[in-house]
């Protein structure tokens, strides 16, 4: 038996939402959206994202509505599949920012809830002894950060009053968007991708309870957390 399924609840997550991008509000363009994996999880959060990839699907800027027409049209949604015959014919012009696939993320925070913090694309491959890997790419964040000599990029900080399990949105985005390209991308190799979000940091639930009954917060678990969300992945499918 898995030990840690025994441990108190205090040391679990409080909540989970899950999204879908369907054309309408009905049961059967929900269904239709589940069906082709068009969906998100946050970890509470009603922080709305986007995930497309494809091979040139004309899209230079993410500021109007139009460049979502020209990723649906062009592109693949989450929880699509990308594969390398997709490329077709390529222009002269476009030879060389097309060597790697070009992601499209949209991330917008829940209206009533904290700012972002960043926007992560995690990638999944098997190396060629095929042993699985992963890295971890920050794509967009707030503010004027820079990402280190160590391939880190620095923590946001935190604007939380644990006595009062209160924060302020005086850090952080509203939204964060970018058009992304793997700069690893290797044709040839298979390889999933998908897009988590983070806030800034908040109070965890259990911070918010211990504030609201005039007690200590619990020394055994973090006082703060930094909610998220993540999308269904994109695969893609190597030559």
């Amino acid at each position: 038996m898995d030990k840690t399924r025994l441990r108190p609840s205090k040391f679990w997550s409080a909540a989970g939402l899950a999204g879908v991008w369907a054309k309408e509000n009905t049961r059967e363009a929900i269904f239709e959206a589940m069906e082709r994996k068009e969906t998100f999880a946050t970890s509470g959060p009603r922080i709305k994202l986007r995930f497309f990839a494809g091979w040139d699907m004309g899209v230079d800027s993410l500021t109007g509505s139009g460049w979502l027409d020209k990723a649906y049209a062009n592109g693949v949604p989450m929880g699509g599949d990308l594969r390398s015959e997709e490329t077709g014919v390529r222009s002269q012009e476009s030879e060389d920012r097309s060597k790697s696939a070009s992601f499209i993320i949209q991330a917008i925070k829940d209206p009533e809830g904290a700012n972002l913090d960043r926007v992560q694309v995690i990638k999944s491959y098997l190396d060629k002894e095929g042993s699985p890997q992963e890295q971890i790419f920050d794509v967009s964040w707030a503010g004027d950060r820079r990402v280190g000599l160590d391939g880190e990029l620095p923590a946001i900080g935190s604007s939380v009053d644990v006595a009062t399990a209160t924060y302020t949105n005086d850090i952080g985005a509203v939204s964060l968007q970018t058009i992304w390209r793997d700069p690893e991308f290797d044709a040839s190799q298979s390889a999933v991708y998908y897009v988590r979000v983070l806030e800034i940091p908040t109070p965890r639930w259990s911070t918010y309870d211990a504030a609201a009954l005039g007690l200590a917060p619990l020394v055994e678990v973090p006082t703060t957390t930094q909610e998220r969300a993540w999308s269904s992945p994109i695969w893609y499918s190597g030559e």
